[in-house]
């Protein structure tokens, strides 16, 4: 009876490993099958002893099977093995590690040195010089000034004719600064013609003849100017020009081809604002004056003149009774009467003939309008 217990017992064992199935049924008491283990025959084949030692095994396997996951139950729920001073130092060093509060940076400080408030200037293109914070950019409008790193600033700014105030700003990180200055520019009410240069220079001038009986009259004039200076001799009767040289010299030769017969005239010599006054007398051949007189007398107050002068000269005659005005024609020639109706019966006076500042005298007497009671 025994025996047969042991060997459905061992076979069972044997299909458990085999199949995964327990052989045992859960509502088995374990009891029973440790009390029936020692009551085995010694006589049954090795086969069997196998199987009950492999069923033994396997058993004991199942017995431990609860064990072992309640075991890892057990470690799961345990607490982790770290020390649990090294997770203190752990969070005391992510407290040390916190960035302490930086202090809050201040507005920049913008001052303005150059110029001064209220200065006035008389150039268009101004220096505007100051301080700053570093670190700071400086703006005059749209306009960024040159800054440095120790904080002076920079910038050229065009002025406006007339009083304008300048304004500037400052932006950093801790903030925003502005700063103005009033500044007046002077524009001069009339601006100078000549180089200034030229203002410290004196014109020195020089003629050479002062008359002159050449056909062509002409005269030299020369002297001292500024440096590159234009000069100018003018005359009515003829002009010329010229620029003097590195040193301010100058020399130019002018001719008068239709001053008049032996009358002096004046010529200036100009430059730098500057003038200087000459006189030249013509005695060019052919030009010499003459006049004549036709009557003398008469009971006709009236006379004729008559002569030659410079071509296209200017003739004058005159007397305090009456004068007459011509010109001498191509060839110089000249003739025009005269009328002296105011002149006194029988009274001699002179008569003055004038051309290229030379005068010929004659004198008239009128027998026109006797007095009463007598007469010729």
């Amino acid at each position: 009876m025994l025996t047969s217990f042991a060997l459905v017992l061992g076979l069972g064992s044997l299909a458990f490993a085999a199949g995964g199935v327990p052989f045992i049924e859960k509502d088995a008491p374990d009891a029973a099958v440790e009390a029936a283990l020692p009551d085995l025959d010694p006589t049954v084949p090795d086969r069997v002893e196998g199987a009950e030692k492999q069923e033994t095994k396997d058993e004991a396997a199942k017995d431990e099977k609860p064990a072992a996951e309640g075991t890892k139950a057990d470690v799961k729920d345990e607490p982790s093995d770290e020390p649990k001073d090294e997770v203190v130092e752990k969070d005391e060093a992510t407290d040390e590690e916190k960035p302490k509060d930086e202090p809050k940076a201040e507005p920049p400080e913008l001052v303005i040195l150059h110029p001064e408030d209220g200065a006035k200037v008389d150039d268009e293109k101004i220096v505007f010089e100051g301080e700053v914070t570093p670190g700071t950019r400086v703006f005059a409008g749209k306009w960024e000034a040159d800054v440095t790193d120790d904080g002076a600033w920079r910038i050229v700014l065009f002025l406006e004719p007339g009083t304008q105030t300048a304004k500037f700003h400052a932006e950093s990180d801790g903030g925003y600064a502005e700063a103005k200055v009033t500044v007046t520019r002077v524009v001069p009410d009339e601006p100078k013609d000549e180089p200034k240069d030229e203002a410290v220079h004196e014109l020195v001038a020089h003629q050479v003849y002062g008359s002159c009986e050449e056909p062509v009259p002409y005269d030299v004039f020369w002297g001292e100017t500024a440096p590159n200076a234009y000069v100018l001799v003018w005359s009515e009767y003829g002009s010329a020009e010229t620029y003097a040289g590195e040193n301010g010299e100058f020399e130019l030769r002018v001719d008068f081809p239709n001053a008049p017969y032996g009358q002096a005239f004046q010529v200036k010599v100009k430059s730098i604002d500057q003038i200087r006054y000459f006189e030249f007398v013509s005695y060019a051949p052919g030009h010499e004056f003459s006049a004549h007189q036709v009557h003398g007398a008469g009971e006709e107050p009236f006379d004729v003149f008559w002569g030659e002068t410079g071509p296209g000269e200017h003739v004058l005659v005159w007397s305090e009774y009456g004068s007459a005005e011509t010109h001498a024609n191509a060839e110089g020639q000249f003739e025009l009467g005269v009328e002296f109706p105011e002149a006194p019966y029988g009274v001699t006076f002179a008569v003055k003939v004038k051309s290229m500042g030379q005068k010929i005298w004659f004198e008239f007497t009128s027998y026109a309008n006797p007095p009463e009671g007598g007469g010729a």
